[in-house]
């Protein structure tokens, strides 16, 4: 007996009540949120990163120039933000090996990438146990659009998809003073928005993946300076009956890119440009992977 492969819900999320569109979102970033973090370089916030388990090598995908960064300032202490809490998670560089999978091929024109880099994270670590207890690794899969073994969004046109970027923009996040030791620490703001696909463009074995984000001053940041190195995801819904109540539907994320440069506002919309599925592949290629 073979299980049922669950039915793919077409419909828009507008198409649904409120209420439960409410539940889907909450599905979705609750989701999508235990695979995200963000760095802090000294004292200032440096980027985002995405929790991943790439062939059995478990790590943080991010943009190549965030690390460039760590690279720059040898003589700083990396950390993380990996909750909303006021907590500094330590990150110390033995913990990590840096394999770069893209890197910039103009320094000019950024958007064209590839911008893409892979913190393989040694094992057996206190780092590493923190981490799985609290959050959780999203599993590279061989095609991107497989949501497990049967099931694919590969055929659903990326524009009926809904989609997300997760990261934490640096403007909002606070430095708040800790009333024990008086120490300064920074708060950084995760978030996991609400984004249009706008288009995909293959590149020499890598892809770039833009999406747009309405320019709102209330609902959404001003500038995404501190999402690069964030995820870029889509959500597929599914019923495993489709005589089954809406309320049913479960949300699937998809890890489709990893963001790296915006453009400013333009026609009420700031761009994303992000590494695509396709250069998530390049994943294959590290140590210890089966492209090895």
């Amino acid at each position: 007996m073979t299980d049922r492969v669950p039915d793919f819900e077409d419909r828009r999320w507008g198409e649904f009540p409120e209420a439960l569109v409410r539940g889907l979102n909450y599905q979705a970033t609750t989701a999508i949120n235990h695979f995200t973090v963000s760095f802090v370089l000294g004292k200032n916030q440096m980027g985002s990163g995405t929790l991943v388990d790439a062939y059995g090598e478990r790590g943080i995908l991010t943009a190549f120039h965030v690390v460039e960064e760590f690279d720059r300032h040898l003589d700083l202490p990396i950390f993380m933000i990996i909750s909303r809490k006021v907590y500094r998670f330590n990150l110390p560089r033995e913990c990590f090996e840096h394999v770069p999978l893209g890197t910039p091929k103009d320094e000019k024109r950024p958007e064209l990438g590839p911008d893409l880099s892979f913190l393989k994270l040694a094992p057996a670590t206190h780092q590493v146990s923190t981490l799985e207890a609290i959050k959780s690794f999203y599993r590279i899969r061989d095609n991107p659009l497989d949501v497990h073994d049967g099931l694919s969004i590969a055929d659903i046109p990326f524009e009926k998809l809904s989609w997300w970027l997760a990261g934490a923009p640096a403007e909002r996040g606070k430095r708040r003073i800790m009333e024990d030791s008086g120490k300064q620490l920074l708060q950084a703001a995760h978030m996991v928005g609400r984004a249009e696909y706008k288009g995909l463009e293959s590149d020499n074995g890598f892809d770039r993946l833009t999406i747009k984000i309405p320019e709102s001053v209330d609902l959404y940041p001003g500038d995404y300076g501190g999402c690069s190195g964030g995820g870029i995801w889509t959500t597929g819904m599914f019923k495993d009956k489709p005589s089954e109540p809406d309320e049913s539907i479960e949300v699937f994320p998809l890890l489709m890119g990893i963001a790296y440069v915006q453009f400013e506002a333009r026609d009420g919309y700031i761009e994303i440009v992000a590494n695509g599925p396709k250069s998530l592949a390049s994943l294959k290629k590290i140590p210890g992977g089966p492209g090895r």
